[in-house]
């Protein structure tokens, strides 16, 4: 599948991962220089950071650190980490209509609280159908598959039980939406082994008519860029 530029990244800056602070910041080495870099995905990411691991960081605009650590090396190119991204670039796409599974949906709200969650966007079809999308990062790879998560997600099994209730009680459609940065990954699945009752909950919501769709986005590093890979991954659930 042909692979297509969503956005252009100005002020690129390559790095070297050195340790994780905290779960927001993370010390690299930026033309032999120590410095700190803001991330905003709170993942564990045991297997993109680490310490040697090539980075991409941007500079920052405003707040206490210059730089924003967006992407980190894997074996078959750049996962882009920042979840920031993930979602702006969910928007565009949705609004060029390039994602195949919501081809006439618009974004009516952003975070809307339902039952004990806040859900990322609530969409409307051309019929005027409510969708409630949740978004995942998927950064965790599996061989060619890209997974979720990649620690024990308390929060990400309270979504998915808030987004069952949503169809149970008629209130429109559920949608769980995997925004996969494993480059070329060809399916995305549950990380059964890390969380086996998200695993067997997804499933759940899958058969009770909660909606599970995957889409591929990576970062390129020739072209400083974030490129859809596949606008709509497989879905393995067993």
């Amino acid at each position: 599948m042909q692979k297509s530029t969503v956005l252009y990244l100005k002020n690129v800056i390559s790095c070297k991962i050195v340790e994780r602070i905290n779960r927001f910041v993370v010390k690299v080495n930026i033309n032999n220089k120590y410095e700190f870099a803001y991330s905003d995905n709170t993942g564990r990411l045991d297997n993109l950071l680490f310490r040697g691991n090539e980075g991409v960081c941007i500079l920052k605009e405003g707040g206490n650190y210059k730089y924003r650590l967006i992407a980190i090396k894997d074996i078959k190119g750049y996962s882009l980490i920042d979840t920031k991204f993930h979602s702006f670039c969910f928007k565009k796409l949705l609004s060029l209509r390039r994602l195949p599974f919501l081809r006439d949906a618009v974004v009516v709200k952003r975070n809307v609280k339902i039952y004990t969650s806040v859900i990322d966007y609530l969409l409307k079809d051309k019929d005027g159908k409510r969708i409630y999308v949740e978004l995942k990062s998927a950064t965790r790879r599996e061989n060619l598959s890209a997974s979720y998560p990649d620690a024990p997600t308390l929060r990400g099994r309270r979504h998915i039980k808030d987004l069952i209730k949503i169809i149970r009680f008629n209130k429109g459609v559920s949608m769980i939406i995997f925004v996969c940065s494993v480059p070329h990954a060809q399916s995305f699945k549950p990380a059964l082994e890390v969380d086996y009752k998200l695993s067997v909950l997804l499933k759940k919501a899958y058969l009770k008519g909660v909606k599970i769709k995957a889409f591929s986005l990576v970062f390129d590093k020739d072209s400083n860029s974030i490129v859809l890979e596949n606008p709509s991954l497989k879905v393995i659930l067993d």
